[in-house]
């Protein structure tokens, strides 16, 4: 993984995924850059961060799409449910003037996640100001 050096350490991103992770029983949580590229990850022994990465970034094009075709305003929030109820939350944003997403797994679909994803945004876009 290439960083540049507007990007912060890695172990402070890692960090902050774990922090998420813990507190909600997420599995796995990916920072990816728009095109998918992982900027950061955590994730269990079962999970490929890679692939998950290569998920958000075709779920994120087809939203583009649809975005744009039906003049919808920009995405707060994608999600992708299996029948069991599992899902990958994908949550795009902006930090360091950069488009970022955010990418979760839910377990559970009674399991919250939104205040707990929102505050690791934060962290993140904080860490891009330096």
């Amino acid at each position: 993984m290439m960083l540049s050096n507007s990007i912060p350490s890695p172990t402070r991103l890692t960090q902050i995924l774990t922090e998420m992770n813990l507190e909600g029983q997420f599995p796995m949580a990916i920072l990816a850059d728009r095109d998918g590229f992982p900027i950061a990850s955590v994730s269990g022994d079962q999970q490929d961060p890679e692939k998950q990465s290569a998920l958000v970034a075709l779920v994120q094009r087809a939203v583009s799409q649809a975005q744009s075709q039906l003049g919808m305003a920009e995405t707060d929030e994608f999600s992708v449910f299996d029948a069991q109820g599992t899902r990958l939350v994908c949550r795009p944003f902006v930090a360091g003037g950069q488009t970022m997403v955010l990418a979760i797994i839910v377990p559970d679909k009674n399991l919250p996640y939104r205040r707990l994803t929102t505050r690791a945004i934060r962290a993140i876009q904080q860490l891009w100001q330096g």
